[in-house]
C-alpha cells in the first residue's frame, strides 16, 4: 500500500491501511501523544525531509549529468562531420556517385550548386573546401562526405569501415537488362592551371586506379552481403581530367 505513494514522497494514513487489511488500527499503531510522542514525529517529519531533498538534488544531479553527456556527444559528433570521419548517412538521396577529389574540385561544386538532396557522395578535405563541406552536410548536421587521404586511397582497410558500413543497394544507378551500376569516379583536375607544362599530376591515372580497385572491392563485399551479388553489379570508372 505504501510503496508507490513513496514513489512521489507521499505516505498513505497508517490507520487506513491498518483498516484495510482487517486490523484494528489501535491495537497496531502505538500512540503517539505527549512529549515523547511530540519528538518522534518531529524525527519523522525530518526524516521524510532529508529523503525530498536529497531525491531532489539526485535527480537534479542526473538531469544535469544526462545534458551533459548528450552535449558532449553532439559536440563529438559535429566535429566528426567537420573533419569527414564519421560513416556516411546510408538514408536519403539514392544512385550516388562517389567522387573522389583532389585539393579542389570545380566540378563537386558545381554538382552541389544548388540545395537538395546530393546524389554525390564526396572524398575530399574539408580544410581545402570549407563553403562546399558545410552546404554538402547541411550545416555539419549530417555525415555526407568523406575525408580520406589521397596517398590511402589504395588500402581497402581504410575503406571498410566507413563505405564498407554505409553502401546500400539504393546507391547503385540503374543499368541496361535489370543490372544496377556502381560509379566512381577520380577527379584528377588541378586548381591553378589547367595545362600543366609538364608538371606530374596530383592524382595520377595509377593512383586513381588503386582507388577504384580498392573501393569496389570493399563495396561489392558489402553488397554481396546484403544479397545483391556481384554478377548483378556493373562497375563504372571514371575519371576527371583537365583538357
Amino acid at each position: 500500500e505504501q510503496l508507490l505513494p513513496s514513489l512521489i514522497w507521499c505516505t498513505q494514513d497508517a490507520s487506513l491501511v491498518a483498516e484495510a487489511m482487517g486490523f484494528e488500527p489501535q491495537a497496531l499503531l502505538k500512540n503517539l501523544e505527549g512529549r515523547e510522542g511530540a519528538s518522534t514525529l518531529l524525527a519523522v517529519g525530518q526524516c521524510h525531509a532529508v529523503r525530498s531533498v536529497s531525491a531532489g538534488f539526485n535527480l537534479l544531479g542526473q538531469l544535469f549529468r544526462f545534458t551533459q553527456i548528450t552535449n558532449n556527444v553532439l559536440k563529438q559528433f559535429e566535429q566528426k562531420v567537420r573533419l569527414g570521419k564519421d560513416v556516411p548517412l546510408s538514408s536519403g538521396a539514392k544512385e550516388r556517385v562517389i567522387r573522389l577529389c583532389g585539393e579542389f574540385s570545380y566540378a563537386t561544386y558545381a554538382a552541389i550548386s544548388k540545395s537538395g538532396r546530393f546524389h554525390i557522395l564526396p572524398v575530399m578535405d574539408p580544410a581545402s573546401m570549407p563553403m562546399l563541406t558545410e552546404q554538402l552536410t547541411h550545416g555539419f548536421k549530417y555525415p555526407l562526405f568523406l575525408n580520406v587521404p589521397s596517398k590511402l586511397w589504395g588500402q581497402p582497410d581504410v575503406w571498410e569501415p566507413l563505405l564498407g558500413r554505409a553502401v546500400r543497394p539504393s546507391w547503385l544507378l540503374q543499368g541496361v537488362a535489370g543490372k544496377k551500376v556502381l560509379c566512381v569516379e577520380v577527379d584528377g583536375t588541378e586548381r591553378h592551371e589547367i595545362l600543366l607544362f609538364g608538371r606530374v599530376r596530383k592524382i595520377g591515372i595509377e593512383q586513381a586506379s588503386n582507388a577504384f580497385r580498392a573501393i569496389s572491392f570493399v563495396m561489392l563485399g558489402a553488397l554481396a552481403s546484403q544479397g545483391l551479388p556481384s554478377s548483378r553489379i556493373q562497375l563504372l570508372r571514371v575519371y576527371l581530367d583537365d583538357s
